[in-house]
């Protein structure tokens, strides 16, 4: 695939990838994978929300409990 680019950004990629080591399309190539892993691990970490238990409304008063006992952790230290 060929694309045009803005010469900044093509300038940006160019310094990122020699920095590195690797060819450009090494380091998109990089950036591909390491959005695929962190969006898996997302999905992931919602799976685990979504089984973790009943829901919790978070309004104003869950907000101001989870404060105040981050702050009573805090305290204590």
């Amino acid at each position: 695939m060929s694309i045009i680019l803005n010469p900044v950004l093509e300038k940006q990629l160019l310094e990122r990838a020699e920095a590195r080591g690797i060819t450009v399309n090494e380091y998109l190539d990089g950036l591909v994978q390491a959005e695929q892993r962190a969006e898996n691990e997302l999905e992931q970490l919602a799976l685990e929300g979504l089984a973790s238990g009943p829901p919790v409304e978070a309004g104003p008063e869950f907000w101001n409990r989870l404060h105040q006992r981050l702050d009573e952790r805090l305290n204590q230290r």
